[in-house]
C-alpha cells in the first residue's frame, strides 16, 4: 500500500492572474490613450507632432505587452500539453491554437502599436487567451498532484538506521559501551526500522482494517503487529 500525499501548486494560478491583470491595465490605458484629446489639433507646428508620436509610441509599447502575454501563455500551454488528456481538453486546446496562430499572425502582419493593438483588442475582448489555463489551474491548484511517499520515507528509515548503527559502532570502539548494549540496542533501532516499513505494506494496512472494524481487538492487533516486527527482523539477520 503506497503512502501518498496531495501536493498543490499555486504557480499556474498566480502567473495566470498577474497576466490577466496586466492585460486588463493595458486595455484600459489604451482605451485612455485612444480618447485622449489633442490639445494641440490644427496648430500645425511640432508640437502636435510630438503629441502624436507619444501616444503612439505608448501604444507600441502596450502592443509588445500583448505579445508578450500571447508568448508566456503559448510557453506554458506548450510546457503542460501533456495534462491534456480527455477529448473535449484536447479538443478546446486544439481551436484554441487556431486561434492563438491567426492572432499572430494578424498582429505580425502590422508595424504600429495603434493598428497592433485593435487587433488584440478584438481577439482579447473575452480573454480567450486564458482558457487552456483553466485546467491546469483546476489540476495543479484544486485537485492537486498525488506523490507516493512509500520510498522516501523508507529511504530516511535507511539513512537513520545507517547514522545510528555507525554512531554505536564508534561508541563500541571506544569503550563507551559492551558488546551486549551494542547488540541490544542494534536490535531495537532495526525494530523500529522495519516497523515503519511494514507501516506501508499491504498487510498492516489490512490488519489495521480488520482492527478498525471490529473482527479483532486492540490487543490482537499488538500481538500480530509485533509478530510481524519479530518476523521480518529475524529474516534480516
Amino acid at each position: 500500500m503506497k503512502t501518498t500525499k496531495t501536493v498543490r501548486s499555486y504557480k499556474y494560478l498566480i502567473i495566470t492572474i498577474l497576466n490577466f491583470i496586466v492585460l486588463f491595465i493595458a486595455k484600459i490605458y489604451y482605451e485612455y490613450l485612444d480618447n485622449l484629446d489633442n490639445p494641440f489639433v490644427f496648430s500645425g507646428d511640432e508640437r502636435e507632432s510630438n503629441f502624436y508620436r507619444e501616444i503612439n509610441s505608448k501604444q507600441d509599447i502596450l502592443a509588445n505587452i500583448l505579445m508578450i502575454s500571447v508568448i508566456l501563455s503559448l510557453i506554458i500551454i506548450i510546457k503542460k500539453i501533456k495534462d491534456f488528456k480527455l477529448g473535449i481538453e484536447k479538443l478546446i486546446l486544439g481551436i484554441w491554437f487556431i486561434y492563438l496562430i491567426t492572432m499572430m499572425v494578424e498582429f505580425l502582419n502590422f508595424q504600429t502599436g495603434d493598428i497592433a493593438y485593435r487587433i488584440c483588442k478584438t481577439y482579447f475582448f473575452n480573454y480567450l487567451l486564458f482558457i487552456p489555463h483553466l485546467f491546469i489551474i483546476y489540476r495543479k491548484t484544486f485537485i492537486g498532484e498525488i506523490i507516493d511517499l512509500s520510498n522516501e520515507i523508507i529511504n530516511k528509515e535507511e539513512k537513520k538506521f545507517s547514522n545510528s548503527l555507525e554512531d554505536l559502532k564508534k561508541l563500541l570502539e571506544l569503550g563507551q559501551i559492551s558488546e551486549q548494549e551494542f547488540n541490544s540496542k542494534r536490535e531495537t533501532i532495526l525494530k523500529k526500522k522495519i516497523e515503519t516499513e511494514i507501516k506501508l505494506t499491504e498487510e498492516y494496512k489490512l490488519l489495521e482494517k480488520t482492527k478498525n472494524t471490529g473482527l479483532i481487538n486492540e490487543d490482537e492487533f499488538k500481538f500480530k503487529f509485533f509478530n510481524l516486527i519479530e518476523k521480518k527482523y529475524h529474516e534480516s539477520l
